[in-house]
């Protein structure tokens, strides 16, 4: 067999230093792109592997990243209010619940949270998720700080069957609602409205979305692209102005704000005025009232071309052949901040953080027979990259 072939089958086995929930799934956008990789932005990435209590102090490991509640003081959708009492992290998950509030009018108690740093494009963001079985809206979505770019990652609607309305729900309970939305200054929303913006289970992973777990993934690549991926498969693109913001809500600029990751739910106005809320019947089911987060990722592209990478080899402050051998050497006088490495598929395989002066060697070992892009960032931030062969 050739060496190409044998790098490719090895490829899809990485070893991976830091263990996510992840690890082992390759970035889906750009697969065959090998001038693009893909690095893992931990500040916007969770796998939920630790324990809070409900309410709003939910400890430093989720209070890093994340914060309770909207990105701005409104409190809910329709007749939902959001509560930090009505979200944990258990058993691996983010969990969002729905109960009552006030039965005389209908309404329900969610839970919402938020990201604490903004990201722009060219970002892939995947989460892991499990829709409930509730006519509320199911959301893992990104908002603009002024509330006029939305790029939807997760909405859904899991029943088949709403109590209030006494109306069937099947059409919602199968389908993922694939979209985005731009706003004008006077508050006019415009979301495509085309057949495919609703996407159909498909019949091998079984019958409804509240069944079991799905990956569902967003690539914005620019201001004029998306790209939406479940369960690693290209589902839907979305690409250029007269889809994008054809109404220039956004005075032709498209989705070019930095946005900020929130996760939620609500029984949305929408339903509400149609007659479709959660009853309290419904709502006394606990296991039908919590929308599950298994993990999010969020990976920014790293364009090995671009005028905005650094030209500098990373052979000009570490020492080492190419195909590498056991270990490379630094032969940097300065400081190296960290130095990472990248499979073919763009993810990141080993970090170093901190490196002591004292320390010259870094061993490579530990690293599968392929192509690799190694990252070198000193303390002064200047960058150094470079692929290399590992046989």
């Amino acid at each position: 067999m050739k060496l190409k072939n044998t790098l490719q089958i090895l490829l899809l086995f990485p070893f991976f230093m830091n263990a996510q929930d992840w690890d082992g799934l390759p970035v889906p956008a750009e697969a065959n792109n090998s001038n693009y990789v893909w690095e893992l932005v931990d500040e916007l990435s969770d796998s939920f592997n630790y324990e809070t209590p409900s309410g709003s102090n939910k400890g430093a490991t989720f209070n890093t990243n994340w914060e309770d509640g909207y990105i701005n003081p409104w409190p809910g959708f329709g007749n939902t209010t959001w509560t930090p009492n009505n979200s944990r992290v258990t058993n691996g998950n983010l969990e969002l619940k729905a109960t009552s509030k006030n039965t005389a009018q209908n309404t329900n108690y969610f839970s919402a949270a938020h990201a604490r740093t903004t990201i722009i494009y060219p970002v892939y963001i995947e989460t892991n998720v499990k829709i409930m079985n509730a006519v509320m809206a199911n959301a893992v979505w990104m908002l603009s700080t002024n509330s006029k770019e939305e790029i939807d990652i997760v909405e859904a609607y899991g029943s088949s069957f709403s109590e209030s309305s006494n109306s069937s729900k099947e059409w919602f309970a199968r389908r993922m609602h694939l979209s985005h939305h731009t706003f004008s200054s006077s508050g006019a929303d415009y979301q495509p409205t085309d057949p495919g913006s609703y996407y159909l289970i498909p019949e091998e992973d079984g019958k409804y979305w509240r069944a079991g777990f799905h990956r569902v993934g967003v690539y914005w690549r620019d201001p004029f692209h998306l790209e939406y991926y479940i369960d690693g498969e290209l589902v839907r693109t979305v690409s250029g102005a007269s889809i994008i913001d054809p109404n220039e809500h956004l005075n032709g600029n498209g989705l070019s704000s930095p946005e900020t990751i929130i996760f939620s739910g609500a029984a949305q106005q929408w339903q509400v005025n149609n007659g479709v809320y959660p009853t309290v019947n419904e709502l006394s089911v606990e296991s039908n009232n919590i929308f599950q987060i298994d993990w999010i990722r969020t990976y920014k592209r790293f364009d090995l071309l671009s005028t905005n990478t650094p030209k500098s080899k990373a052979s000009k402050v570490l020492q080492f052949s190419n195909p590498v051998g056991r270990y490379i050497t630094i032969k940097y006088d300065a400081q190296i901040k960290n130095i990472k490495i990248f499979n073919i598929n763009g993810s990141l395989v080993k970090r170093i953080d901190s490196i002591p002066q004292n320390q010259r060697t870094i061993f490579m070992d530990d690293l599968r027979s392929g192509i690799y892009i190694i990252k070198v960032v000193d303390q002064k931030g200047m960058q150094y990259q470079e692929k290399i062969i590992k046989p």
